[in-house]
Formats: C-alpha cells, structure tokens, sequence
C-alpha cells in the first residue's frame, strides 16, 4: 500500500466460476449465514467501507455491522457501532430515494468533475462530495482523503470494476474470498475483478493465508504480494 499506515482489503463471495451475481446483477446475497457473519466480522474491523455506485443502487441500503456481537466488539474498542461508508462514482448519479444515506453514519462520495452537480444535488447535505481534478476517481485521491481524515482500515465490497481500479494501482493488500457452490454462467456476469485485466506476464501475484470449509462454502484469505 502506497498511502503509508493504510491497509486496503477486498471482501466477496462469488460463485465456483468466480461471478458475484448473476448478469443482470439481481443476485447480490448468495453466501450462507457463516458468509454474512464473516462480512460482519470484517466491517466491524474496519474505518471506512467502500462501494462502487452499481453496488449501492442495486443494494439501495446502508453498509452497517448486522450483528450485535460485532456492534459490541467496536464499541468496545471505542469506536462508534459503524464503520463509515463511502461510495464512488464518476457521474454522480445516486438517487434522491437511495437507502444508503444513514443519518447516524459518516457517508462520503467520491466523484469527477463531471458528477460535482449531480452529486451535490442528490446528496443534499446527508453525505459529504468530495470531487476528483480529474475525469475519473483516483483511487490514490481516495486513500490520499481517507488517510488525512484518519481512516487506516478501508474495505471494499464490490464491484468488479472497482476492485479492479485499485488492484491495477497496486493499492490493494489482502482478498477474503467466500466460494459459494454456485454456478452462475455467462460471458456478461461481473466477476470479482473486471476492467480490462491484466496479460500474463503483469497477473497479481497471490499468497494463501487462510483457507477454511464450512458446510459447503470455502472461505478465504490471500495476501497480494507487491
């Protein structure tokens, strides 16, 4: 990680064939309860999550810590029972009526110039703008922001083109990954990482940390080697 004293982790379960929904992203929830309680357990570890705009409007609701164990955990730790939420995107376009906006959570937007308007006017003071110099959202910005405002844990929770933007910058440090026994099919289905991905030569090069089966679900860790 290049933004010093600042961890990136992914979190996703996805299918056997490595999809984390179905084409027309409407199956967003197919891990088993031991998978929420692991995402649970991962949001209350961290400052700040993070999700792409299709994420959010597909989801349409707060990213909060479910389970009250969790909750006690961070509050314990003398931290408020939430983690903070940001979201990026580069049009700006979230609905006025988008569930994600939490009156008790710290929310961010991170846009481009070209999404400053629309952003501002969606968001009508319940989440703070922050706007990009340039066309596209650095994912460096981003971190850059985050770290000055003291968050050290951020989390990244879908979707593929998002993981993809901070992987590609090398901002990523660790994957949790839940493989469901699903098949979910077709060339169009997003995946955990997609862009335009990498030739063979640059693949991101991967270490096993964790590997643990429970029922019929494969839960994950690999660390990215720099």
């Amino acid at each position: 990680m290049n933004s010093s004293n600042v961890s990136v982790t992914v979190n996703m379960a996805m299918t056997l064939d490595g999809k984390i929904s179905s084409y027309d992203g409407s199956n967003l929830s197919f891990g088993s309860k031991e998978d929420r309680k692991e995402m649970d357990r991962l949001r209350a570890e961290s400052d700040i999550i993070i999700w792409g705009a299709e994420t959010l409007r597909i989801a349409n609701c707060p990213a909060k810590v479910r389970l009250q164990e969790f909750i006690d955990y961070r509050l314990e730790q003398g931290n408020s029972p939430h983690p903070a939420s940001g979201v990026i995107t580069r049009t700006g376009n979230i609905p006025k009526t988008c569930n994600w906006f939490e009156s008790e959570l710290i929310q961010f937007v991170f846009t481009s110039k070209k999404g400053e308007e629309k952003a501002k006017e969606f968001c009508e003071g319940r989440a703070e703008v922050i706007v990009s110099v340039s066309e596209e959202v650095s994912p460096f910005s981003v971190l850059e922001f985050l770290r000055k405002r003291g968050f050290r844990k951020i989390l990244l929770e879908g979707g593929g083109s998002i993981h993809w933007s901070f992987i590609k910058e090398n901002l990523v440090d660790s994957l949790y990954i839940t493989v469901t026994p699903f098949l979910a099919g077709g060339s169009k289905s997003p995946t955990i990482l997609d862009g335009e991905g990498f030739l063979g030569p640059d693949f991101v090069n991967l270490k096993l940390e964790k590997f643990e089966k429970k029922g019929n679900e494969l839960f994950l860790k690999y660390k990215i080697l720099k």
